[in-house]
This record gives C-alpha cells, sequence and structure tokens, in this order.
C-alpha cells in the first residue's frame, strides 16, 4: 500500500489573492533530504539574471537544516523574499497555506539514494488544494497525469524558478477559478490519496484471508 491521508480532516486552503506575486510553502522539521537548498540557490539565481516577476518562499518549520537555509537566504539577491515562519500548526498553519498556491515536497533525495518516495507532506499538500513542486518521483501518482506535480531531476542542481512560473502560469492563467483548482487537486485527492482508496489492498488481503479460514 502507498500512504493515504483522511481528506475530510483536512480543510481546503482559502483562495489567495496575490496578484501578479508567486508565494510558494515549504513545511518540514527541515532535514538534509528535503533539499531546499536547490530551491533557495534556484531563487538567487533567477535575481541575479535580471528575473521580474515577484516570487516569496515561506519555510515553515525547524530542523538541522535552517541554519543553512537562513544563511543562503541572506544573499542580498533574494534576502527580503524567504520567510522563516518557525514552526507552526493549526490555525496558525492554515493561514500560510492561504496565503500560498505553490508547495514544495521532497528536493534531496538523491542525497539517501531514493528514486520514489511515499511522503505524508505531498498528500497534506493535495489535500490543502495546492499544485507542488517535487524532485522525486511520488509512489501514488506514478502513470498517472497529474497536472498538479511539477517534476524536477533528483540531483543538486538549482531549481529552475523559470520552470515554476511557467507551471503557475499553466495553473492559474487557465479560465477556471481558483476555488475551481482547488476543488478539482482535492478531488484528485479523495480518488488517489485518500486512506479510503490507499487501504483497499489491505482490506482485500484481509477479507481473502478470512474466506480462506
Amino acid at each position: 500500500m502507498v500512504n493515504g491521508i483522511e481528506l475530510d480532516n483536512v480543510k481546503p486552503k482559502k483562495i489567495s489573492k496575490n496578484g501578479d506575486e508567486i508565494h510558494i510553502i515549504c513545511v518540514a522539521i527541515f532535514s538534509p533530504w528535503h533539499g531546499y537548498e536547490r530551491l533557495l540557490f534556484g531563487l538567487e539565481e533567477y535575481y541575479k539574471n535580471g528575473g521580474k516577476r515577484d516570487l516569496f518562499i515561506h519555510m515553515v518549520g525547524d530542523g538541522p537544516e535552517l541554519i543553512k537555509y537562513k544563511s543562503i537566504a541572506n544573499s542580498e539577491y533574494i534576502k527580503n523574499r524567504v520567510i522563516f515562519h518557525g514552526m507552526l500548526t493549526g490555525n496558525e498553519l492554515d493561514s500560510v497555506y492561504d496565503i500560498c498556491e505553490i508547495a514544495v515536497s521532497s528536493l534531496g533525495r538523491y542525497k539517501n539514494k531514493l528514486n520514489v518516495i511515499s511522503d505524508l507532506k505531498s498528500r497534506e499538500y493535495l489535500a490543502k488544494g495546492i499544485p507542488m513542486i517535487t524532485g522525486c518521483k511520488i509512489d501514488g501518482f506514478i502513470g498517472k497525469n497529474v497536472k498538479y506535480i511539477c517534476e524536477f531531476p533528483n540531483d543538486n542542481t538549482n531549481i529552475s524558478i523559470k520552470k515554476i512560473i511557467d507551471f503557475y502560469d499553466d495553473i492559474y492563467t487557465e479560465s477556471k477559478k481558483k476555488d475551481e483548482i482547488i476543488a478539482g487537486i482535492r478531488k484528485f485527492a479523495k480518488e488517489n490519496i485518500d486512506i479510503s482508496i490507499t487501504m483497499k489492498p489491505v482490506l482485500k488481503y484481509l477479507q481473502n484471508s478470512f474466506e480462506r479460514l
């Protein structure tokens, strides 16, 4: 089985009103395998090269990589574009989700030699109704045409901000309203990674076992 989430227990994010700004959220106990330095270095590279779009990264959490992330974010090019919120839960966490329209799964799984992950983080993002980027294939979505996930190489290269902007624009500049996009992402989550779906193989196995008794 793959990890699932009780979708009905997760409140969908509210509709953000950011204009042309792009707000990105990273939620984690910051550890090496999250690889968020790739995103920060990519953001720095984007503005060094004259990038014009307004992007902001919201870092929610704590952990051993936090000092490194803060050091990278102190660059003159991005120091006003990375916000460190610390550990948040409940309504405080929801309020940051409500601001953001892109979320970030793990970007550093190459460090522990994983090519496929089953992280709960990706399930929570989709349950909130927010598109995401990832640096590693996610088990529950392999073989599915998922327009709400943007995959990057599983290595140490800088994340392309241009690719994130294109991903964002492809989702949010279409004719659908934001509430329809949120609902569409949650519908995909309900049909693919809700716990009622991911537990089916276990229930089937148990049912077959009882029938053989």
